[in-house]
């Protein structure tokens, strides 16, 4: 369960990518400066693909290891991070990396809107939309959300915005540009049905 990440040197070698403890911040092992050997779960890959829909096999896995290099790191406690994921250089998500004595660990991948990201709390905080919510409009998941009326909907592109959402806005920016997606182009309503939800805090009661 347990996948090395591979950089390629050239045609037939591949190497196994290597960070030190000291990219994340972490100043308390034995040696911080030490390479150490990054490896992901299958479960990480799965949620990759469940959340992106993407349709081309190995593009978004591929985006990983940028992302782990360069992405910014969230600090979760001293050993736990969330770490930027990127699809052509615009966030689309988290990576949830615990760094432990010997290795970096890829635990799960987290979509922008799930709950326990910064984006997350901020639907909550400025639109009362919880995990709940979110998992119930669907909007948890890349390809759902590209189906629907949502980001299309000006005022409601101005209110995920304001909840530091921007980032969402873009993603689905590119992927409409992207050969890598395939999403049916008659949208599906939601943002009259989310814009009710959130000004009148009535429980959903429409089915997308």
């Amino acid at each position: 369960n347990y996948h090395s990440l591979q950089n390629p040197e050239n045609k037939e070698t591949f190497s196994p990518v290597t960070l030190p403890a000291s990219r994340f911040g972490i100043s308390n092992l034995k040696d911080n400066d030490k390479p150490l050997p990054a490896f992901i779960l299958r479960h990480a890959l799965d949620r990759l693909e469940e959340r992106l829909g993407c349709l081309e096999f190995g593009y978004a896995s591929a985006q990983i290891i940028e992302s782990l290099l360069y992405g910014k790191a969230y600090p979760q406690s001293k050993t736990k991070f969330l770490v930027e994921y990127h699809i052509e250089k615009v966030k689309a998500g988290y990576l949830q990396v615990d760094v432990l004595e010997e290795v970096i660990l890829i635990r799960t991948f987290l979509f922008l809107t799930n709950s326990s990201t910064p984006e997350g709390k901020k639907l909550r905080e400025h639109l009362g939309l919880h995990k709940e919510d979110i998992k119930y409009f669907n909007i948890d998941k890349l390809s759902p959300l590209m189906e629907t009326d949502l980001l299309v909907d000006e005022d409601m592109c101005n209110k995920l915005r304001e909840a530091g959402c921007e980032s969402l806005i873009e993603l689905c920016e590119v992927v409409k540009e992207s050969p890598y997606w395939n999403y049916s182009e008659e949208k599906k309503e939601l943002a009259a049905k989310l814009r009710k939800y959130m000004m009148e805090g009535e429980e959903p009661d429409g089915v997308i």
